[in-house]
C-alpha cells in the first residue's frame, strides 16, 4: 500500500510541476514612449479583447475585436464602428454590412506580432476583456505610443514576477 501511496504523490507532484510551467498567453501593454509596462491582461481561455476608440476624423465608437493565438499572436476578429463614415474610411479593401446599430468591416482574417497605437485625447483609447474595461489614456498620456503584444508565460512566471 505504501508503494502505491508514493506512486500517487509522485503522480501529484509531477501534475503540479507541469501545471506551473505549462503556458499560457498573456496581452502585454507597454508604453513605448516613457518605457515600461502598463497592463499585464490574462484573458480566459478562447475570450477576446477589444480596442476601442472614437474616430478622429468622423467621429463614433471604433471597436477593433482581437483574440489571442496559441502561438502567442494577435488575431483580428472584427472591426464594427457606429458611424458609416468611419466604416467606409476603413473600407477601402471591404466592404460594410450593418451589424445591428452598428456597422461592420467585411475584412480578410488577420495576425499580428504586435499592434501599435497612439493615445490621444481625440481617441479616448480603452482597452476591455470579459468585464474588465482599462483607460489607456489615463494609464499612458495624451500623445503616447503604446504596444500590445501577446506573450507567452507560465504560471510560475504569473506568479513571481509582473505578470508579463
Amino acid at each position: 500500500m505504501r508503494i502505491r501511496n508514493e506512486a500517487v504523490t509522485g503522480a501529484v507532484l509531477l501534475l503540479a510541476a507541469s501545471l506551473l510551467v505549462m503556458p499560457t498567453t498573456a496581452l502585454a501593454v507597454t508604453d513605448r514612449t516613457e518605457g515600461g509596462l502598463v497592463l499585464c491582461l490574462v484573458p480566459r481561455r478562447h475570450e477576446a479583447f477589444t480596442l476601442s476608440f472614437t474616430h478622429s476624423m468622423f467621429g463614433g465608437d471604433v471597436r477593433e475585436t482581437y483574440s489571442i493565438t496559441s502561438d502567442a499572436r494577435l488575431q483580428r476578429q472584427e472591426i464594427t464602428t457606429a458611424n458609416l463614415a468611419a466604416a467606409e474610411y476603413y473600407a477601402y479593401t471591404a466592404g460594410v454590412s450593418r451589424a445591428g446599430a452598428r456597422y461592420r468591416l467585411d475584412l480578410p482574417a488577420a495576425t499580428f506580432d504586435r499592434l501599435n497605437v497612439l493615445v490621444d485625447a481625440a481617441g479616448q483609447h480603452r482597452l476591455s476583456s470579459g468585464s474588465k474595461s482599462f483607460d489607456l489614456l489615463v494609464a499612458t498620456g495624451n500623445g503616447h505610443q503604446v504596444e500590445l503584444q501577446a506573450r507567452s508565460l507560465s504560471l510560475l512566471t504569473r506568479l513571481f514576477t509582473d505578470g508579463c
